[in-house]
């Protein structure tokens, strides 16, 4: 058993570290070294097969099977959660990360400036503001951490640029001197905070609207100075029942809404929005 830890905790915390290293090398920013680095924190199963192999073969002993699959088992389960929480493991440890990190780290930051409009996330609500921001007159750019929803904006010629919001030194790489209104529909409430600040100790008299699925959440950003939080379920009951006061019982008032809602969601379908909530959003 103490040989089992031993090896484990040298795969959990071994293999990351020389990745992060070599990728430090390269030029990758801490953050990047560090939750590709948290992948590799297990041993593979093919490990399993070749120790396996060897014992049927007469060329190890049984032990060194029952010592392997013990550490397969904690490096994969270990590995599971670091990744799991590697966003709240990195906030923590990232004062003591900056030995993984060359000062001239190359890794593509914003580079357009003087947008009065930034959008961070192009999730499903995303999707409703996009739209919304094509009506107004103004340049906007769109934040987003996947790359084939950065590669598709910029099919469209929309001004777009791949990042992690929840990365302070990626936030603090925006210019945002111009700035006038920034929108995140990004979940998470620690990201909604670092964007929060970052604009504000910049910009304070941006309109900063982000969004929130707890109260608890919502007043938190109103006391960190937010403008306005969009609560996606209240608004949601809120927008249902302005229909029913408007609409009455007049069945073809709402055959028509029906029609229009029926060709909206087919086309949410086709983005490939099958879901309403967001995955990080327990109900």
């Amino acid at each position: 058993m103490p040989a089992a830890i031993t090896l484990s905790l040298l795969v959990l915390v071994g293999n990351p570290l020389i990745l992060m290293m070599l990728m430090g090398i390269l030029g990758y920013r801490k953050k990047t070294s560090f939750q590709t680095g948290l992948i590799v924190a297990q041993i593979s199963e093919f490990s399993l097969i070749l120790v396996a192999l060897g014992v049927s073969l007469g060329h190890l002993d049984r032990s060194i099977l029952s010592l392997v699959t013990l550490v397969g088992l904690i490096t994969i389960f270990g590995c599971t959660y670091l990744v799991l929480y590697s966003d709240r493991l990195f906030h923590a440890l990232a004062p003591f990360l900056g030995m993984f990190e060359r000062a001239n780290a190359f890794e593509p930051r914003a580079r357009r400036s003087g947008h009065a409009v930034v959008l961070f996330g192009c999730n499903r609500i995303g999707q409703d503001f996009l739209e919304s921001l094509k009506e107004l007159d103004r340049r906007f750019l769109v934040v987003d951490h996947d790359p084939d929803t950065i590669a598709s904006l910029e099919r469209k010629g929309i001004a777009a640029e791949y990042g992690d919001a929840g990365d302070i030194d990626f936030l603090e790489s925006i210019d945002v001197s111009r700035l006038e209104l920034a929108i995140s529909t990004v979940p998470d409430p620690e990201t909604n905070l670092l964007i929060t600040r970052s604009i504000r100790s910049r910009n304070p008299d941006a309109v900063v609207i982000v969004i929130a699925h707890r109260v608890g959440d919502a007043l938190s950003h109103y006391e960190e100075g937010v403008d306005y939080v969009i609560l996606p379920h209240f608004l949601g009951g809120k927008y249902a029942s302005e229909i029913v006061v408007k609409f009455g019982t007049d069945k073809s008032k709402y055959s028509t809404l029906r029609s229009r809602h029926i060709e909206h969601l087919k086309v949410r379908i086709a983005a490939g929005h099958e879901h309403p909530y967001p995955s990080a959003v327990k109900l």
